[in-house]
């Protein structure tokens, strides 16, 4: 009776599910050794701060540019798995490319070379991961949660590691390069993905902006990361100019990465009871709060308070958008769903706040312009209230029939 009960237990264990909580955790650990540390390393090179931002632009350039053709390619295959290893046998080696321009120009064309591939593993990812999901009744949040403890885990000991100089700051993409490599060994034991395969008989992606919720939650999902993007863009460098090293840049994010452990953990009974849409005006209001509280920090106290929102306005945000788009877009064009969604925020908002952000900044200063930002997303929040408040009495957001979405349930 006990050696029955065993191989129950034994056969109820998910190992797909696991390893893509595994995959998650790998990609953001590997994303915590040098995302965070890319501007204090632009920085630490002498360039300007509109040079800082016009490279993080570049990498929204090449999203916008490249992103798409990946996701269309891997619901055209109906293989995504194979996608997902080409784009990171990419990240594997074009991140050693950074070890050798110290200029400007130089840079500027490695992060165009890297950003090809980078900008298209999370999409793919999450697609695969969502299917799964959706297929096995699993919640994505368990998927999800993989990312922010590896994240947490591994911030602190990568800005420990990194240093404080130029030359101590190139070790990270050392350590990218080899974290890349093992995700490509792990994608061996990701389940199948076939679901793509039914997308050739698709023309065109432009059948999800013909749904008009889509649409609407596209233009949402641009101007509210027009706001984040800024502080991921220059929250690094604001804590440099504070007179603080990267360890602190590490100790902050290892803050806000903990921030998404209760959101993620609660978010799906609160989803029972409200909306994404509701959710996502409540994501927009902490996203000010946390702005003015970074803003008028002058130490790590108050850095650290201003991070400990991050997760009620960016996680619930991301999984809200995760979740919209599962609802709003057919299974077999998920990863093109999702490469619009990441091509409308981490390109076209991220260039606009990156260039925009990076000039303003030399011409106000880093707390300055998020003053500005935390307006902006205030004037977003309260404009978005009033749209949802009187949905039902606006013509634009009345649903046709002939567009084929999978859940045509009210935002």
């Amino acid at each position: 009776m006990r050696q029955k009960s065993d191989t129950q237990r034994s056969s109820s264990f998910d190992t797909p599910y696991f390893v893509l909580f595994m995959m998650n955790a790998l990609y953001f650990m590997v994303a915590s050794t040098f995302t965070p540390y890319l501007a204090a390393y632009y920085r630490a090179l002498d360039f300007s701060m509109l040079e800082v931002g016009a490279l993080a632009a570049v990498g929204s350039v090449s999203s916008i540019l490249i992103q798409p053709f990946w996701s269309h390619l891997s619901d055209r295959m109906g293989n995504r798995l194979l996608v997902l290893r080409i784009v990171l046998v990419g990240c594997t080696a074009t991140i050693l490319l950074f070890l050798l321009p110290r200029s400007f120009v130089g840079l500027f064309l490695v992060v165009v070379v890297f950003q090809a591939f980078f900008t298209a593993v999370m999409p793919v990812q999450d697609a695969i991961s969502l299917t799964y999901c959706n297929q096995r009744r699993k919640s994505y949040a368990g998927v999800r949660v993989g990312g922010t403890i590896g994240y947490a885990l591994l911030v602190i000991f990568a800005g420990k590691i990194v240093g404080n100089d130029a030359d101590t700051m190139r070790r990270m993409f050392l350590m990218a390069s080899a974290g890349f490599f093992l995700m490509l060994l792990l994608t061996r034991s990701m389940p199948r993905d076939d679901t793509g395969v039914a997308s050739r008989r698709i023309a065109s992606i432009g059948v999800l902006l013909r749904n008009r919720r889509f649409a609407l939650f596209l233009l949402w999902a641009f101007a509210f990361q027009v706001g984040i993007s800024f502080i991921f863009s220059f929250l690094p460098v604001h804590i440099r100019n504070l007179g603080l090293s990267t360890t602190h840049i590490g100790y902050a994010m290892c803050i806000s990465a903990v921030s998404e452990l209760p959101v993620l953990l609660l978010l799906d009974r609160v989803l029972k009871k409200r909306s994404p849409a509701q959710l996502l005006l409540f994501a927009g209001a902490a996203l000010v709060v946390r702005l003015v509280l970074t803003s008028v920090a002058t130490d790590f106290t108050g850095i650290a308070l201003a991070q400990v929102f991050h997760g009620a306005c960016f996680m619930t945000a991301f999984y809200c958008n995760m979740q919209l788009v599962n609802r709003e877009v057919p299974s077999e064009l998920k990863a093109s769903g999702l490469g619009l969604l990441a091509l409308v925020q981490s390109g076209m908002a991220s260039i606009l706040s990156s260039i925009g952000g990076g000039w303003l900044s030399d011409h106000l200063s880093i707390p300055a312009v998020m003053r500005l930002d935390a307006i902006f997303v205030s004037v977003l929040v309260a404009t978005a209230t009033l749209v949802y408040l009187f949905r039902a009495r606006i013509p634009f957001l009345r649903q046709p029939d002939s567009v084929p979405v999978e859940n045509k349930e009210g935002l």
